[in-house]
């Protein structure tokens, strides 16, 4: 006992002798301490942020197209019908959603514009459209078996034509009558200039009865 009392004097000596050092020590490690914690819980954000933002693009969603692409599906590629069947029986597959792309003129008032349209299944109601993150600014989702409407991006609806495209406005597909029944809230990406029809009208138009792109 005696020498751990001489040890602990011998410590508070040193410690009152040299306070700046002990100081300066004290405040590096404080420093050190609060640089750590600092590190984890940004290292812990940029993780959450990641995961949300993949969680916004579907990260349970798997997309498969033809191979061999170079861009975006088109019209003039597509994949066996029946391997979409194929796809539905496997285990853990909640849905399939069939897609039909073909570029199309779109006209509105006195314009056209050449743009990429999407054919959608109308089946799955607004699951696929939220499934994938795609809100809307206005209007609706699809009905059931509907035809002969659209639902279009924000750029499509505010910037691409001089005069700016409403809900319940009626823009022409290949000359063909379509209305609009929703508007995309804008995402930064190419989807702000494509529209969605249904499937069944897609196939009609583009004379593509049994025809899938991508899925």
């Amino acid at each position: 006992q005696r020498m751990i009392k001489d040890f602990i004097h011998i410590i508070k000596q040193s410690i009152l002798n040299r306070k700046l050092r002990t100081g300066l020590t004290l405040v590096g490690i404080i420093i050190g301490i609060a640089i750590i914690v600092l590190l984890i819980s940004l290292g812990n954000g940029m993780q959450n942020a990641v995961e949300y933002q993949f969680a916004k693009m579907g990260i349970t969603s798997i997309r498969i197209t033809p191979g061999h692409l170079h861009g975006p599906p088109t019209g003039a590629i597509g994949l066996d019908k029946e391997l979409v069947r194929h796809v539905e029986k496997v285990r853990g597959v909640d849905y399939v959603n069939e897609v039909l792309l073909n570029f199309a003129t779109v006209g509105y008032g006195h314009e056209t514009q050449f743009l990429m349209t999407i054919g959608y299944d109308t089946e799955l109601s607004d699951k696929g459209f939220i499934d994938t993150d795609l809100q809307l600014q206005a209007g609706r989702f699809f009905n059931l078996n509907e035809k002969n409407t659209v639902i279009i991006g924000a750029g499509l609806a505010n910037d691409l034509f001089d005069k700016k495209i409403h809900v319940k406005n009626s823009i022409t597909l290949n000359n063909k009558k379509f209305k609009v029944v929703g508007i995309l809230e804008e995402t930064g990406l190419d989807i702000d200039n494509r529209l969605y029809l249904p499937l069944t009208t897609a196939r009609e138009l583009f004379d593509k009865p049994e025809a899938v792109n991508t899925m």
